[in-house]
C-alpha cells in the first residue's frame, strides 16, 4: 500500500469515514467523482490545516471529506489549459472537476467550473 494510500486509511479510522479509504484503496477501478480543487472550506487554526486541498463535491464539508490536502495542488493528469486553470485559482479560490486520484496523480476528466 502506499504513503497516500496509508495516511487516507489512518483519516479514515479516526473519523469512522471507511468508505473513503476502501474508494481509493483500487486507485485503477476509482470512477470519476465530484471534486473541488482548492480552497477546501474548511478554517483551522492550528497546522496542520487542510484549507486547500481536494475534496469530495458530493459530501458534506467535513475533515473526512478531504481526499488531498497540501499548500500546492497535487500532480495532475489533464490537459494543459485545465493544469493552468486548476493551479491559477487554487491558492484563493476553487475549481469543481470531474476527477479522480491514479497512482498518486488528480486525473483530470472535465473541468466544470468554479466553486
Amino acid at each position: 500500500m502506499t504513503p497516500k494510500l496509508l495516511a487516507l486509511a489512518a483519516i479514515a479510522a479516526l473519523t469512522g469515514n471507511t468508505g473513503l479509504a476502501e474508494e481509493h484503496a483500487s486507485d485503477d477501478a476509482a470512477e470519476f467523482l465530484p471534486l473541488r480543487v482548492g480552497l477546501t472550506g474548511i478554517a483551522c487554526y492550528t497546522e496542520p490545516c487542510p484549507w486547500n486541498g481536494v475534496v469530495r463535491d458530493d459530501l458534506p464539508v467535513l475533515p473526512s471529506s478531504v481526499i488531498w490536502s497540501g499548500r500546492q495542488p497535487p500532480p495532475m493528469i489533464a490537459a494543459p489549459a485545465d493544469k493552468a486553470r486548476i493551479r491559477a485559482a487554487y491558492g484563493e479560490g476553487c475549481t469543481k472537476i470531474r476527477g479522480r486520484f491514479i497512482d498518486g496523480n488528480l486525473e483530470v476528466a472535465e473541468v466544470l467550473g468554479p466553486c
